[in-house]
């Protein structure tokens, strides 16, 4: 589950379209192993790791932009590996329109 920080903005599929980006969301859980120190989900931004936050209590990763994107498509990608290496990765587009 992925949601954009943004005034307004439509999801089609693994696409969300927005005219404006300042965070983006993802919702990633483990109920089993959990992940611990130095298993923190990763994010990806057309393919280069990007500083994210990740909230523990409500298993939440933000990324909060430095600079805004210009209008164009971009590929994100959360990357989560639990305590026993089990290994995850989803990735969403985002089109700033």
């Amino acid at each position: 589950n992925s949601s954009a920080a943004s005034d307004v903005y439509k999801r089609q599929g693994d696409t969300i379209i927005v005219s404006e980006l300042n965070a983006i969301s993802f919702q990633v859980a483990d109920s089993a192993s959990g992940f611990g120190e130095g298993n923190i989900p990763s994010v990806y931004l057309n393919g280069e790791w990007v500083p994210a936050d990740y909230d523990y209590e409500n298993d939440k990763i933000t990324y909060s932009l430095l600079e805004p994107l210009n209008k164009g498509t971009y590929q994100f990608e959360v990357v989560a590996e639990d305590r026993v290496g089990n290994r995850r990765q989803i990735t969403r587009w985002v089109i700033i329109d």
